[in-house]
């Protein structure tokens, strides 16, 4: 009741994977280059597999203009979520906390995130876990992988969607 979505979903992938070896981030844009979403609802399915006890991150891009300017929200083997926003290469946001809601065990999180103006919600396996205040703007989807460590990592993204709002 609180959003309006539109008539149909504008984007669906069933499957995607990254990996990385280096302490890097690695970040890949999905859909077209034309798709450029301002307020929307975006959800996927988050696996993680690393070889080492160190702590990874996975998670998705939403409002990518490019490497400097974006929007980030993510989870990681710790049990920790994250949301940032940098503009102009300068972390703007950095939210970062550890939640129960994050599965620690099996790996695999749904992560859904309403994008509305200058209002961010991030829910995890169904919970609310953070809203937040961002400066509002528009930008390309895509999938991350956040090395801390310089540790095998891979990442599987399914069902990932997004449904525009009114």
């Amino acid at each position: 009741g609180h959003i309006a979505p539109q008539a149909d979903r504008d984007l669906f992938l069933s499957d995607l994977s990254l990996m990385l070896t280096e302490q890097d981030a690695h970040f890949e844009l999905i859909g077209t280059g034309l798709a450029v979403y301002e307020n929307f609802v975006f959800g996927a399915r988050i696996g993680t597999v690393t070889n080492a006890p160190a702590n990874v991150a996975c998670g998705v891009t939403y409002r990518w203009i490019d490497d400097r300017n974006f929007d980030l929200v993510y989870v990681d083997t710790g049990g920790g979520f994250g949301m940032t926003q940098t503009r102009d290469g300068d972390l703007m946001r950095n939210v970062y906390d550890l939640d129960a809601m994050v599965d620690t065990e099996q790996q695999v999180n749904y992560l859904l995130i309403i994008a509305q103006d200058d209002r961010v919600t991030l829910y995890i396996n169904g919970a609310l876990v953070t809203q937040e205040t961002v400066l509002p703007g528009s930008g390309r989807v895509g999938i991350g992988l956040l090395n801390y460590e310089a540790v095998r990592t891979d990442c599987f993204w399914t069902n990932i969607w997004v449904w525009p709002l009114e």
